[in-house]
């Protein structure tokens, strides 16, 4: 990149930030994207997912799900491998209510942790999403990823919450929908870095 246009890439970087900082919650996430988009047309693919992830936190606590899960769709375009975008896209989907939609997106989710060499936060976020899971499918799903990961011990914790409720056992439906989203929202808005503190 040319000295001028790297100059004029930081300036117009500098004044989207500054706009994102001054904004509504959730109004910041416009200016993020447009922050994304200038870098990924500079070529800057690295930096651009870093504002996509902003734009898709501020989009979260706004309670914007629709926008947020659209970005997480557009981070993975954009690089394929990332983690932290598939598992908050999953925590979207099952907050939301999709969670016919969240069983493969666990799937990819552990995958591209398991790429990444981050087993063990996608641990800690699958039991987590067990705790909220309304249906047996997802449960079930989760507990396949949890077994895949080693955790046998929460995988069969899971798979006796999903079993029992279908057998009549019990009645362990979840939390009801608003703390489900609730629980799903805080989940989402977690990074890798808040487990190491």
């Amino acid at each position: 990149m040319i000295g001028n246009e790297k100059h004029g890439l930081l300036r117009r970087l500098s004044d989207l930030e500054h706009a994102a900082d001054n904004a509504n919650v959730g109004e910041g996430a416009g200016y993020l994207n447009q922050a994304g988009d200038l870098c990924l047309q500079a070529q800057q693919p690295a930096r651009a997912v870093e504002y996509f992830g902003l734009a898709i936190d501020s989009h979260v606590k706004a309670d914007r799900f629709a926008p947020a899960m659209a970005l997480c769709k557009k981070v993975m375009r954009v690089q394929p491998e990332v983690v932290r975008a598939r598992c908050t896209l999953t925590w979207l989907t099952i907050g939301s209510g999709f969670e016919g939609d969240a069983c493969a997106l666990v799937d990819n989710y552990v995958s591209a942790a398991e790429r990444a060499g981050r087993e063990s936060y996608a641990v800690s976020q699958l039991r987590w999403m067990a705790d909220i899971a309304a249906n047996e499918k997802l449960r079930v799903a989760v507990g396949d990823a949890l077994l895949h990961l080693g955790d046998s011990k929460s995988a069969d914790h899971v798979f006796g919450r999903a079993f029992s409720a279908r057998n009549g056992v019990s009645r362990s439906a979840g939390p009801a929908q608003d703390e489900r989203w609730s629980m799903a929202r805080r989940a989402a808005l977690l990074t890798p870095r808040d487990f190491a503190a």
